[in-house]
């Protein structure tokens, strides 16, 4: 979970349910959370990285069906590098 910035005890919550929280002291903006994601997943081995907003304008629990192309096999995918991450976008076929 990339904390940008919250004063509100977000973190808090997000790390007694068990996640792992990357905090900015200050508000950096969008741009500087996903780039710190997609540097946490690159240099820790991940498979899939999933963003999500804090609006609760998508549903947590859709993301096993988003990834399950990917573990079934049936997803298409595209490679794209940013700066130093290389970001893979994927759609089912």
């Amino acid at each position: 979970m990339i904390d940008d910035g919250s004063r509100d005890g977000t973190a808090d919550v997000a790390r007694k349910a068990g996640a792992t929280v990357i905090r900015h002291e200050q508000n950096k903006g969008k741009g500087a959370a996903v780039k710190s994601a997609l540097h946490y997943a690159a240099t820790n081995g991940f498979d899939a990285l999933v963003l999500l907003d804090g609006d609760g304008q998508h549903e947590p629990a859709q993301i096993p069906l988003l990834l399950q192309p990917i573990r079934d096999g049936t997803a298409a995918m595209m490679n794209v590098y940013i700066s130093y991450v290389r970001v893979a976008f994927l759609w089912a076929t």
